[in-house]
């Protein structure tokens, strides 16, 4: 997982160093020459890393909607062909662009994709986490599940959103470079949706304890309160659901 992470943090990180150097260079071409309309190669780049970013994020909840969904290969097999199209359209752009060909249908192909996979996501996220709550096994572990809930929808509609604003911005405005107020935010949002997740524990806990094994603590009783360990003499003693 580390390996995982560090690798979305190096990605977003080069394509924040592209976008830099594109913006750097087209406010100094439109100093130059306020008509000039050269595309800068940075700026078709960078939709290739919002891609290498999205898609593995994309994987990650999906990983996780295997799991809950008891290892139903259904949801993964849907992903797929998403995710690859996701790559091969934005690569297939940016060879176009380096020829001087119009890509334009493919990165509204790209965004359409993105923004479908994300709602599918946080949908089967939120379903699953909905049924468990109904579970009885698990009836007492209501606010966690619902804390759950609220992050599954979080997960989606970001990036959801973003996707969808940029689409529309370049739908209604294919000559200007307005979508990008929205378009390049994305990997960004990808990168921190999962880095959210991961760092959700006390949030998703929240004020319940837990206790820790005699044998694990040494023969003393440990409870969670708030993410700190305390002594079992601190608190009154309290289990999952009370």
């Amino acid at each position: 997982m580390k390996s995982f992470v560090a690798a979305l943090w190096v990605l977003d990180t080069i394509h924040g160093a592209l976008v830099i150097s594109g913006v750097y260079k087209y406010i100094m071409a439109v100093l130059v020459n306020p008509l000039s309309s050269n595309e800068i190669p940075e700026l078709i780049i960078e939709i290739l890393f919002t891609a290498l970013v999205a898609v593995p994020a994309q994987g990650f909840f999906v990983y996780r909607i295997y799991i809950f969904s008891r290892e139903s290969i259904v949801p993964p097999l849907i992903w797929i062909p998403l995710a690859a199209y996701q790559l091969v359209s934005t690569i297939i752009y940016i060879v176009k662009a380096f020829y001087g060909t119009n890509g334009l249908d493919l990165v509204i192909s790209y965004l359409s994709v993105a923004a479908a996979t994300d709602v599918l996501i946080a949908a089967f996220l939120t379903v699953l986490l909905v049924r468990k709550r109904s579970t009885p096994v698990l009836s007492g572990m209501g606010h966690i599940l619902h804390r759950l809930t609220v992050f599954a929808v979080n997960t989606g509609i970001w990036s959801a959103t973003f996707a969808v604003l940029t689409l529309v911005l370049l739908c209604l405005y294919p000559r200007n470079s307005i979508y990008t107020v929205f378009g390049v935010p994305l990997c960004s949002i990808y990168c921190n949706t999962v880095l959210a997740n991961l760092n959700a524990r006390t949030y998703m806990l929240g004020d319940m304890t837990t206790h820790v094994d005699s044998w694990r603590t040494g023969g003393s009783s440990t409870q969670q309160e708030g993410g700190e360990l305390k002594p079992d003499g601190d608190y009154p003693r309290r289990t999952f659901g009370t």
